[in-house]
């Protein structure tokens, strides 16, 4: 199973499965009053020549990766079309990672606290639909999670627990995190089957401060 992923943080930010996600900009911010947008935290997987490793930090704004992985699990950058999936928007070298086993590889990124008008956004994409696995993000407040996307069992990715996009696809999906309020947050994702986007609202009161990215691949038969 494979997976990759890219993203960006805007204020008013074989048997092997694999999934990937492009952060160009992981946090931007808008100032309501003075009307303008800046980005204030960022990262791109481009600037992990030396390796994405627990510890790494390529990027601004944000604390070090915190990356664990268990046995036949692990990350890596690397092209999204070189495991089957599109390259619009998510780019040509993403974050990834896969896993061949039943082992967890979980990659948390944090330093950073959502305030009122706050937006998260990011690119992720997969070729592969995991059987009994399971591949993710969690959004969190600390160590909990508050907010979850879910791709396990069939080709149904779940976003807070209800189906998001049902189809089978290859297109990275775009994902955006705003914070409308301080009990409130917007939520949007892009399909990966061609089809429309999902958009939703969910309350929570805490700021989110940190995103953790997972994968398991239990059944490869």
């Amino acid at each position: 199973m494979q997976a990759n992923l890219a993203a960006r943080m805007v204020r008013p930010l074989s048997t092997k499965c694999i999934f990937v996600f492009a952060a160009s900009a992981l946090f931007a911010v808008s100032i309501p009053e003075a009307r303008a947008q800046f980005t204030f935290a960022s990262d791109n997987a481009g600037n992990y020549g030396a390796g994405w490793t627990n510890n790494a930090n390529g990027g601004t704004g944000f604390a070090p990766w915190s990356i664990t992985s268990g046995a036949n699990t692990g990350v890596f950058t690397g092209s999204p079309a070189a495991n089957g999936m599109g390259t619009s928007g998510i780019g040509t070298t993403a974050f990834g990672l896969w896993s061949t086993g039943t082992g967890y590889t979980d990659a948390i990124r944090g330093g950073f606290g959502m305030g009122v008008g706050d937006s998260l956004s990011f690119y992720w994409a997969m070729n592969w639909d995991a059987n009994g696995g399971a591949k993710g993000i969690d959004f969190r407040v600390d160590g909990n999670g508050v907010y979850n996307l879910n791709n396990g069992g069939s080709s149904t990715i779940t976003a807070g627990g209800v189906n998001a996009d049902t189809a089978y696809g290859t297109t990275p999906m775009l994902v955006t995190l705003t914070r409308t309020s301080g009990t409130q947050y917007s939520f949007s994702m892009t399909s990966r089957s061609g089809g429309s986007t999902y958009s939703t609202t969910f309350n929570q009161s805490g700021a989110i401060n940190n995103f953790k990215i997972y994968i398991s691949y239990r059944d490869w038969e």
